[in-house]
Formats: C-alpha cells, sequence, structure tokens
C-alpha cells in the first residue's frame, strides 16, 4: 500500500509539471485521436487519404510566441538540438527520408517548463541508492507537429508531458528535464501513429540517413551522455559545439518570393561587376607639376 502511494505521489507530481497542451489541432477537426494519462497528454489527425511511405527531413524550432519559463531562448537550444535529432534518427529507423521539396515536416516547441532546486534533487539522488530524485520542481515540454504537403496538412500532432522522478535524472541545469523528455517524444509519436509496428530498415540505408541527421543537428558525446545518467551533468556539455544546418520550423518562402530574391541577388551581382568594371577603365588623372 505504501509503495503504490510513493507511486501514486510521483505520478501526480509529473502530470503537475507537464505544459500545456499545444493548440495545434483545431476542434472542428473529425476524427482526432486523444491519449491522456498521468504522465502525458497527447492529441493525433492524419488525413483519410494518407498512408507513411517517407518522410521528409524535420524542422525543428520554437513556435511563435514560445512559452520558455523565463529562459533564453539560446538557453534552450540543445533542447531542440536533441528534438530534432532524436526524432530524425527514429523515424529514419522505420522511413527513408525523403527530398520531396513540396513535404515540409515541421516540429516546434510550444512550452517549456524548466526544472528547479536541481543541485539538491541532484544531492539527495547520489546519496540514496535508487531513483530518489525529490519530486518537486520536475520540468516539462509541450510540442506540436505538422506535416504539410504543398501546404494541405496531412499530420497534425500535439503532445505534452511532464518529469518523473523516477526517470529523469537531476541534472545541474535549468533545462535539464526538457532535454530528456525531448528524447521521449519520438517513442511517443511511433506509437501513437503505429509507425512503431514498420519493419525495420537495412542498416546501411539507416546509417546513411543517421549521418544526415546529424549534418543537421549536430553530434552529441557518448562519453558524457552515458556519465549523465550516474553524475548530475549538464545535458549541455554533451551537445557538440559545431553549428548544425539552419532548419527553422516555420514553412519555407513561397517559389515567388525565392525567385525574387535570387533575381534580387543576380542584378546586385551584375551591378557590383559593372561597378567595378568601370572603375579599373578609368586611368588616374595626372598631376600638372
Amino acid at each position: 500500500m505504501r509503495h503504490t502511494l510513493i507511486l501514486g505521489c510521483l505520478l501526480l507530481a509529473a502530470c503537475a509539471s507537464r505544459p500545456p497542451m499545444p493548440a495545434a489541432l483545431e476542434e472542428s477537426l473529425e476524427g482526432v485521436i486523444r491519449i491522456e494519462n498521468r504522465e502525458r497528454s497527447a492529441a493525433l489527425w492524419t488525413a483519410t487519404d494518407f498512408a507513411w511511405k517517407s518522410s521528409p527531413l524535420p524542422q525543428v524550432g520554437l513556435a511563435e510566441g514560445a512559452m520558455l519559463d523565463g529562459l533564453d531562448p539560446k538557453t534552450v537550444a540543445p533542447v531542440l538540438r536533441e528534438l530534432g535529432r532524436s526524432f530524425c534518427f527514429a523515424l529514419s529507423e522505420r522511413l527513408p527520408l525523403g527530398e520531396n521539396s513540396g513535404a515540409v515536416l515541421a516540429v516546434e516547441v510550444v512550452a517549456l517548463r524548466k526544472s528547479e532546486g536541481n543541485a539538491v534533487s541532484a544531492l539527495v539522488d547520489l546519496a540514496v541508492p535508487g531513483p530518489a530524485r525529490l519530486p518537486v520542481g520536475l520540468g516539462g515540454l509541450s510540442v506540436r507537429l505538422r506535416l504539410l504537403e504543398e501546404g494541405r496538412p496531412l499530420v497534425l500532432y500535439a503532445w505534452s508531458r511532464g518529469a518523473n522522478s523516477l526517470r529523469e535524472n537531476a541534472r545541474l541545469s535549468p533545462i535539464a528535464d526538457a532535454w530528456q523528455l525531448a528524447s521521449r517524444f519520438p517513442a511517443d509519436f511511433l506509437r501513437d501513429t503505429g509507425l512503431r509496428n514498420l519493419l525495420k530498415r537495412p542498416a546501411p540505408e539507416r546509417q546513411a540517413d543517421r549521418a544526415r541527421c546529424e549534418a543537421r543537428f549536430g553530434k552529441s558525446d557518448p562519453v558524457l551522455r552515458g556519465a549523465g545518467r550516474l553524475l548530475p551533468l549538464p545535458p549541455e556539455w554533451s551537445e557538440d559545439a559545431t553549428p548544425a544546418e539552419d532548419a527553422p520550423a516555420s514553412e519555407p518562402e513561397a517559389p515567388e518570393a525565392q525567385m525574387d530574391s535570387e533575381e534580387d541577388r543576380a542584378r546586385s551581382r551584375r551591378e557590383s561587376s559593372s561597378s567595378s568594371d568601370s572603375m579599373r577603365s578609368r586611368k588616374p588623372a595626372r598631376v600638372a607639376r
């Protein structure tokens, strides 16, 4: 009975730390699947004529007006990198990452609840055998996903999860829980969409796509990640400092705007070249003595 009460308190703490669900799905949509339990909330909508065959590389960023619990966007950058990398890896296990220029897979962090009191929790966790983190000051993360093709929505997904005293380690960082929760998002998404039931792709194909994921979202140090399971190391330490490719979560510019931009740049180069040729053709005036 005592163990049941303790477990219930821990689960309730995770529920309390969960940020609000992102408003990614309109109420008027039909066929929305909703998942709700003490640890997470999720909602999934899929177009009736859509079936997963491949996926574009995900674009990950902050949603407009994202609630970051007072943290600077630069501070939460490791959360975005972990979210993008782990999600990209998970997709590549089951689906080829295609190059469909008309498809956009946008993943946005809508809300983040920072971890608090981690120093005390970390000391308790180190001193007491087993998972003994204090169920206070837990962080949380809310994410929304949109798969669009030529602007038409195919898959919409909203997800929110709070940290758990048994699963997430106390680390000396305000983004520690959100960073750990970011790696839980892919597993929940694959389970809710049924992608987890697909067979794994051949290893060479998976490795090729994993390399593309790392090119976009950077690498993570496996030694420091492993050490972080035993010591309260900040997750930022395990992140590769090399900047990843730019991958904004917003939709790409319209083709017309991109063409205008290219024309403007070409015109600017021609004018610059013409000006340089003109300057070279002028001879310096002789000075009368």
